[in-house]
């Protein structure tokens, strides 16, 4: 079979998305089946735009996005989408298009080019992403519009192949907006990468809390930040943030040092090699997942909570539990 992704990201890209698309993709791929993968760039990520491969999986960054929630902006993102979408289809005739969403705008485009064409096309939805953007303006303006394509994306959800979603309350809210076409799809940890893994012993460790994927949006590790001070603040000194990702670090970097904490954090990067990621859940004692109080997070399980308690470090002969937290 030929099947083609279409994720609206800078591909590969250290997040959950990637995480999810990028074993499916890989996976097939191995069976013998010809795997492409649509992706996005933006003024940020030109670096990233073009043709790349890994593996047997060809990936093509070829839709750029303007990265912004403004409705214009999603607007002619969404257009932009289409366009290359609708190009691409009639070039590569996959017999499968997978549209991963988030991002609405991409996903929207892509959906709405394979409606066009009449291409057979599944989506993976992973989080309540048009509720998010209500969530995010005061504006009623904004409101309306992205009430409006909540509307649109639940017709066009009706209509595709299958639906996959991630936990048992998205698939009932996609319920209750009339959608029947849902399975159910987990997310997961590759447990051949993410087990047991012996760290040897740490000198002068320290508590070490470490976070995974995509930072900003969903994840408020500002939020972290003040957590961590008030906790230095009772006398707690030993204690690391260690983060793995990329989005908008620097921010979260800047606000530490305006707290005078920048010494007890830790930047590794934008890791993609999954086997470097399994060391470092090794090595700390808690994964965190910082969402806010948004109850929009009580329907999700984002991948990277599988990923924090698939491996138990093993320090020393002794075992040491690797805990996921999530910050309400």
């Amino acid at each position: 079979m030929k099947i083609l992704f279409v994720l609206g990201r800078p591909n590969p890209f250290p997040s959950a998305s990637w995480t999810r698309i990028g074993f499916f993709a890989k996976d097939w791929s191995k069976k013998g089946h010809s795997v492409e993968v649509l992706g996005t760039f933006s003024y940020e990520t030109l670096q990233k735009r073009g043709v790349g491969k890994i593996g047997q999986v060809k990936i093509f960054n070829l839709i750029f996005n303007m990265g912004l929630s403004h409705p214009l902006v999603f607007a002619l993102n969404s257009i932009i989408s289409f366009i290359v979408s609708t190009f691409f289809l009639l070039a590569k005739k996959p017999n499968v298009t997978v549209v991963s969403v988030p991002s609405g705008d991409a996903g929207l485009g892509a959906v709405m080019a394979c409606k066009l064409l009449k291409a057979k096309h599944v989506v993976d939805y992973r989080d309540e992403w048009e509720d998010y953007a209500i969530s995010l303006t005061n504006s009623r303006v904004e409101r309306s519009f992205y009430s409006a394509i909540k509307e649109l994306m639940a017709r066009l959800y009706a209509k595709c192949h299958i639906v996959a979603t991630v936990t048992p309350n998205f698939l009932t809210s996609l319920n209750r907006r009339g959608i029947a076409n849902v399975r159910l799809v987990p997310n997961g940890a590759d447990t051949r990468v993410f087990k047991l893994i012996n760290v040897g012993r740490r000198e002068n460790k320290n508590f070490t809390i470490f976070y995974l994927g995509g930072v900003g949006e969903y994840y408020r590790l500002d939020v972290a930040v003040k957590a961590l001070k008030k906790l230095m603040g009772k006398g707690l000194s030993n204690i690391k943030l260690v983060i793995a990702g990329g989005g908008y670090v620097q921010k979260v970097l800047s606000f530490a040092q305006e707290m005078g904490i920048s010494s007890n954090l830790e930047y590794k990067g934008a890791i993609n090699e999954k086997s470097k990621l399994a060391e470092l859940i090794a090595e700390a004692d808690v994964g965190l997942i910082p969402y806010d109080s948004n109850p929009l997070w009580k329907n999700s399980l984002p991948a990277k909570f599988y990923e924090y308690c698939a491996p138990e470090a093993v320090v020393d002969g002794s075992s040491s539990e690797v805990f996921s937290l999530q910050d309400e």
